[in-house]
């Protein structure tokens, strides 16, 4: 007689048996058994679509129509994945740059890629994601000084 899932220990069939991924490092067990759920990878799917949209243009390009996971497991695809996204868009040796990948930057890279008043240097542009704040550019000079130059502009 099977067992309930009520109280089962994940790493048991219903039988009470080891699954045979027990002994798998643990985030390519979880990872591997979330995208074997439909309903849990859909969710994932989404949040992951989410994600990718606000990635940089040519990032998004990049890995558009691409496959990661033939021939191995889901979660070796999505590393690979993540793999070409980060080698992609963590250089900023140009292009258009948001407040995410500003967070991400070092000092130093921050200075290569924006002047010293914040205004993106030629070659790159700032796109603004709906989390940013914009200061209007129909402000007085003196309340524009008084917030000072932010957000790129």
């Amino acid at each position: 007689m099977p067992m309930s899932n009520k109280g089962r220990h994940p790493d048991l069939d219903d039988q009470g048996n080891l699954l045979p991924d027990a002994y798998v490092d643990s985030r390519r067990r979880d990872f591997n058994r979330m995208m074997r759920d439909p309903a849990r990878r859909a969710v994932f799917m989404q949040n992951l679509a989410r994600w990718q949209s606000r990635l940089p243009q040519d990032v998004q390009q990049f890995v558009q129509g691409q496959t990661y996971a033939a021939g191995s497991d889901a979660y070796t695809g999505y590393q690979a994945y993540r793999q070409t996204i980060e080698a992609a868009g963590q250089s900023w040796h140009g292009g258009e740059v948001t407040s995410e990948d500003v967070a991400r930057m070092t000092p130093a890279e921050y200075d290569r890629v924006f002047d010293e008043t914040g205004r993106p240097r030629e070659g790159y542009t700032f796109r603004p994601t709906s989390r940013d704040v914009v200061i209007d550019d129909s402000m007085d000079n003196a309340t524009r000084r008084e917030f000072g130059n932010r957000g790129g502009r």
